[in-house]
C-alpha cells in the first residue's frame, strides 16, 4: 500500500499547476480573466488523474485475493489451497473458468451474463485462470489468479459453494494435468 500513496503522491504533485491569467485576455469588471489556455490541460490531467485512481484501488482488491491463494500454496508446500480464507468477503460460490474462456462459456457456467471478454484477459491469456466470487446471482469480486500459484484450469466451467472451496494439488490426476481438484469436505 505504500508504493500506492507514494504513485499517487506523485500523481498528485504531477496534477498540480499554479494557474495564473492569460494576460491577453479581456477582462470586464464582472468576469474573472479567460483561463481557456490552461483549463484544458486541467481538466485532462484530472481525468487521467481519476481513471488511474479507480484502476489502482479496483486491482488493489483483486490483487490481493490473488496474492494471498499464492500465499497459501506456497506455505502449504503447493499442496492446497482454502478460498474460503483466501477470498474477498461475503461470497457464496466460487466458479472457474480456464484459459480461452469467453462470454459464452461464463454465461454458460454462471447462469446469467458478465462481460468476461472486456473485464479480464482470460480469453487470450493462457497463463491465468479465473475466479468468479458470486453472491445472489452477481459477481461481487473476480481474480485472474496465476496458473503457476495454483492452477484451477482442470476445474474449468465448475462451481463450488464456500463451503467446500477447498483444493488439493494432484500431481498425477485421471483426468487432466496436474493441478488443484476439489478437497472432499464434509
Amino acid at each position: 500500500m505504500k508504493s500506492l500513496n507514494l504513485n499517487l503522491s506523485t500523481l498528485f504533485k504531477y496534477m498540480s499547476l499554479k494557474l495564473q491569467p492569460n494576460p491577453a485576455a479581456k477582462r470586464n469588471r464582472y468576469s474573472a480573466p479567460l483561463m481557456s489556455n490552461v483549463m484544458p490541460h486541467m481538466c485532462s490531467r484530472l481525468i487521467v488523474a481519476s481513471c488511474i485512481l479507480v484502476a489502482a484501488v479496483g486491482c488493489t482488491a483483486r490483487d490481493s485475493t490473488s496474492s494471498a491463494i499464492a500465499k497459501q500454496f506456497t506455505e502449504s508446500k503447493g499442496s492446497s489451497i482454502n478460498l474460503t480464507a483466501a477470498g474477498p468477503g461475503a461470497w457464496e460460490k466460487v466458479c472457474v473458468l480456464g484459459p480461452y474462456s469467453n462470454n459464452d462459456t461464463v454465461e454458460q457456467t454462471l447462469g446469467f451474463k458478465w462481460d468476461a471478454e472486456t473485464k479480464t484477459s482470460i480469453q487470450t491469456n493462457e497463463s491465468i485462470s479465473l475466479l468468479l466470487f458470486v453472491q445472489e446471482k452477481r459477481i461481487v469480486s473476480y481474480v485472474e489468479h496465476p496458473r503457476n500459484n495454483g492452477d484451477f484450469s482442470n476445474l474449468t466451467m465448475q462451481c463450488f459453494p464456500r463451503e467446500k472451496a477447498q483444493f488439493i494439488h494432484d500431481p498425477n490426476p485421471i483426468k487432466g494435468w496436474p493441478g488443484l481438484f476439489p478437497k472432499n469436505v464434509e
